[in-house]
């Protein structure tokens, strides 16, 4: 393991473009170079806090479906959201946790319609839980937006 990963992996793209963008004068590969160089800060950024950011989804996540799966009558949707609460990660790898929020994700997607529906029908608790799915969704989009200069 890179000890403090975050700090080494940004002095690369410190590098780019305290290095390598000084030296060129062809405007295409500048750009290239910047790009490049916000890429490798943005790689910094998941290697910092992936594992967080994903938990923290995780985690939102089973709560909806816990506080939903007492409404739901569809059977095949409710062995689903048994099965999502009760999956674990085989490690904290950004790989397997990915995995798990993948087929979490596909649940909660397809509770949202769900609830959707629900509210077509006028059901008192989908109004509740569709507002959580909209706070989560808000909240996601905040945890895995990257800092950037641009």
């Amino acid at each position: 393991m890179i000890p403090r990963g975050i700090e080494g992996v940004c002095h690369v793209a410190t590098r780019i473009t305290t290095h390598h963008v000084p030296k060129n004068e062809d405007g295409y590969t500048i750009a290239d170079l910047m790009l490049m160089s916000e890429l490798v800060k943005f790689i910094a950024q998941d290697f910092d806090r992936g594992a967080d950011v994903l938990l923290a989804d995780h985690a939102d996540m089973i709560g909806i479906l816990l506080e939903a799966k007492d409404h739901i009558t569809d059977s095949t949707l409710n062995e689903r959201i048994a099965k999502a609460v009760s999956l674990k990660s085989i490690s904290n790898r950004i790989s397997a946790l990915s995995e798990r929020g993948d087929f979490v994700t596909r649940v909660l997607i397809d509770l949202h319609e769900a609830t959707e529906h629900a509210l077509d029908r006028n059901e008192k608790w989908a109004s509740q839980i569709n507002d959580k799915i909209w706070r989560y969704l808000d909240a996601h989009a905040a945890r895995h937006a990257y800092q950037s200069g641009f």
